[in-house]
């Protein structure tokens, strides 16, 4: 979806209805910590959502703080319904990367993921394979190796 056009609104909505316990919203520092129309603005406006516990963190943080990954493990591990929203589908690509096996990791804790994406889908598949195993290792139900061998060759 173009900026703009109700993603924030969407996520709320699937939050709302859902059983879920608590929240983590990750998305650019940017657009959570900004003066100007955050994130966490966005979710007020469209009412909120129906659970006590929200925590947002910007992606950089999670990627180099390992201070504040712990943080949001622990937070994750106290409940039993985690709902994990990953604002920005490109965070979420290269498996090497420090930020990409954090949010694996994060999304295994969590019973609900979603994945807004505002931007263009990847060029790069293999982008693809972290993004549909961070949503369930069900999806695609193959290794990253696998999925390389099948679709990258």
């Amino acid at each position: 979806m173009e900026p703009g056009t109700g993603k924030t609104r969407v996520a709320v909505e699937l939050v709302n209805r859902s059983d879920t316990d608590c929240l983590l919203w990750v998305g650019p520092y940017q657009t959570i910590h900004t003066a100007y129309s955050s994130v966490v603005d966005e979710v007020n406006k469209w009412g909120g959502v129906h659970t006590d516990t929200i925590r947002f963190v910007g992606i950089e943080s999670l990627q180099s703080s390992d201070r504040i990954y712990l943080e949001i493990r622990d937070y994750l591990q106290r409940y039993e319904r985690p709902f994990v929203v990953v604002d920005e589908s490109l965070k979420i690509k290269n498996v090497e990367a420090k930020r990409t096996k954090r949010l694996l990791e994060l999304g295994a804790m969590a019973r609900y993921k979603l994945i807004l994406n505002g931007t263009p889908i990847t060029r790069n598949l293999l982008d693809l394979w972290a993004q549909m195993e961070f949503l369930s290792p069900k999806i695609l139900n193959m290794s990253l190796l696998e999925f390389k061998n099948t679709f990258c060759q």
